[in-house]
């Protein structure tokens, strides 16, 4: 027996025109030119997020280490808890007590560290700590916590660990029981001594980076 198909009237099978082929390529185009920078933006605040967050940690890990150990010497400030002769102390890559000028990236409000580049050893004591996760640690040894109820040292923490022209840094404040707060979070009327005098120093809500969520 042979089949017989019916014919099908009435139809015809099309494509797209070369034009609806082109006009949907730029639609897309344009699409993903928007969304690729907000997608990057928050990737990299997401990693420095991540970043500050490690390196919290690691400062309050190096506290109780010393704490442990030793009673916190309040006549210095957060070079007592890098041990350079033997490796111990923060895992980093490199102390930096002398050598060229470094810049970062400042913090978008500062409440002391308002400069951005720095020079390990030179006038104003400014020492550096490169970490393995890339952020770059920056104190001044001058800073010492004192003997007030809320001494602190601050310390100026760029995730990205080196200058881009934006202001993601953060100003951390490590006190001397071990409260690690950010210039957001510090307490009113912090107390950090210079040399042997003492100044206040107050919170700024704008004072940390959008990103940081703590």
């Amino acid at each position: 027996m042979r089949f017989q198909y019916p014919i099908l009237t009435g139809w015809s099978a099309t494509g797209f025109s070369l034009t609806e082929v082109v006009l949907t390529i730029v639609i897309i185009s344009v699409l993903a030119g928007l969304a690729v920078p907000g997608i990057m933006t928050s990737a990299n605040n997401s990693k420095r997020l991540s970043v500050t967050k490690q390196t919290i940690s690691l400062i309050g890990d190096a506290f109780n280490e010393k704490l442990e150990s030793n009673a916190i010497d309040l006549t210095r400030g957060f070079q007592q808890f890098v041990n350079v002769g033997n490796g111990g102390g923060l895992p980093y890559n490199r102390y930096i007590t002398t050598g060229t000028a470094i810049t970062v990236d400042p913090p978008p409000n500062p409440v002391v560290w308002t400069n951005v580049t720095f020079t390990p050893g030179g006038a104003n004591n400014e020492q550096i700590i490169r970490l393995k996760n890339g952020g770059v640690l920056i104190l001044d040894t001058d800073l010492t916590f004192g003997s007030t109820a809320n001494g602190a040292v601050p310390i100026l923490f760029d995730p990205d660990g080196e200058a881009h022209g934006d202001t993601n840094s953060v100003e951390l404040w490590l006190y001397s029981d071990g409260r690690l707060r950010t210039a957001r979070t510090m307490l009113t009327s912090t107390t950090t001594e210079d040399a042997g005098t003492p100044f206040t120093s107050n919170p700024s809500t704008t004072a940390d980076p959008a990103w940081l969520v703590l």
